[in-house]
């Protein structure tokens, strides 16, 4: 017998979250521009963290999970306008990179926010894990 609709579109829709982690990281490493511009990603900011989000909730480690996380935070130095050749720091375009520098704080401590909620219910799913305050013995 073959596999289930319901089965095969999970299997299918994990293939697609990992192709889409595979090319961010891809994109990740390609270059050392600091800004780089929204468009390049592989998929809009918000498919890439429910990816991402999925992945460090099911991270087996402490280090792939950091992995993780670092590529979530990182999501922060893709904005919109910059170009396709990206933004380094040069004397050059100085004040269009701190222009830029505060977007990009602005949406780190937002993505930071978001990392917090999803550790909280990393610490959650992990059967070992010691209590914290507030949660239930």
């Amino acid at each position: 017998m073959g596999k289930s609709k319901k089965t095969k579109s999970r299997s299918r829709n994990a293939d697609e979250t990992q192709y889409l982690i595979d090319c961010y990281a891809a994109l990740l490493g390609s270059d050392k521009a600091m800004f780089r511009d929204e468009s390049l990603l592989p998929a809009n900011k918000d498919t890439l963290k429910r990816a991402l989000w999925g992945r460090i909730l099911e991270a087996e480690s402490k280090e792939v999970r950091d992995a993780y996380k670092a590529a979530y935070l990182f999501l922060s130095s893709f904005l919109s306008g910059v170009g396709l050749k990206g933004i380094e720091l040069s004397v050059a375009n100085i004040k269009e990179w701190g222009e830029l520098s505060e977007i990009m704080n602005t949406e780190l401590n937002e993505l930071k926010k978001e990392l917090e909620f999803i550790e909280e219910k990393a610490i959650k799913r992990e059967p070992s894990a010691p209590q914290t305050r507030g949660q239930a013995a």
